[in-house]
């Protein structure tokens, strides 16, 4: 796939921490940004493709199910940290 050089502007403090994980996963500053911008598209494709099936199937989520939605969401999390190499 064809790649495009850009330029953004970040918290210098982030930017170390970038530093920093990159030397430490081995993975270049433009690899991890990538990875990030990706995860965060393919979240946001995730949650609209949730509301359109709830919204199709009337199915608003109560209290119990946002609970089992947020243990599973943060089960999910602790597992996928340890993918990004």
């Amino acid at each position: 796939m064809p790649t495009i050089k850009t330029a953004i502007s970040i918290d210098k403090d982030l930017f170390n921490e970038v530093e920093e994980l990159s030397h430490k996963i081995h993975l270049s500053r433009s690899q991890i940004f990538s990875q990030a911008v990706k995860s965060l598209i393919e979240r946001k494709d995730n949650l609209t493709l949730l509301q359109k099936l709830n919204k199709a199937y009337g199915s608003d989520t109560d209290g119990e199910d946002q609970k089992i939605s947020s243990i599973a969401k943060r089960a999910a999390i602790r597992q996928a940290k340890g993918t990004w190499k």
